[in-house]
């Protein structure tokens, strides 16, 4: 049990966190979009993060809690690759979307 709270923990805090948010908005207003472009590209990631909640919890319960957990994990290192190298506002809203459904399967698994 503990080992499942300390690393729900630490995802939040790392992948969750404040500072990661400011980075990324840093990344956004660094390639040209208006404030309210990123406000719109944030929204829909918190968007596509509680429509996937539900969803996320029940393909745990059909496999296995591990392999949706790596596959969270592989999606991350997936769209964050994306963002990496993401210069337009589409690449960003591609990125935030990948990003909310890899958030909802790893937090609707643990």
């Amino acid at each position: 049990m503990f080992r499942i709270v300390s690393v729900l923990f630490l995802f939040r805090y790392f992948l969750m966190s404040a500072p990661i948010i400011g980075m990324f908005a840093a990344f956004t207003v660094e390639s040209g979009l208006y404030p309210i472009q990123i406000g719109f590209i944030f929204a829909l990631f918190f968007l596509v993060c509680n429509l996937f909640e539900i969803p996320s919890s029940i393909i745990a319960d059909k496999f296995s809690r591990k392999k949706v957990i790596m596959v969270a994990l592989i999606f991350f290192l997936f769209c964050n690759g994306i963002f990496l190298f993401s210069q337009s506002q589409t690449a960003f809203i591609l990125h935030m979307i990948l990003a909310g459904i890899g958030v909802a399967l790893f937090s609707g698994t643990v």
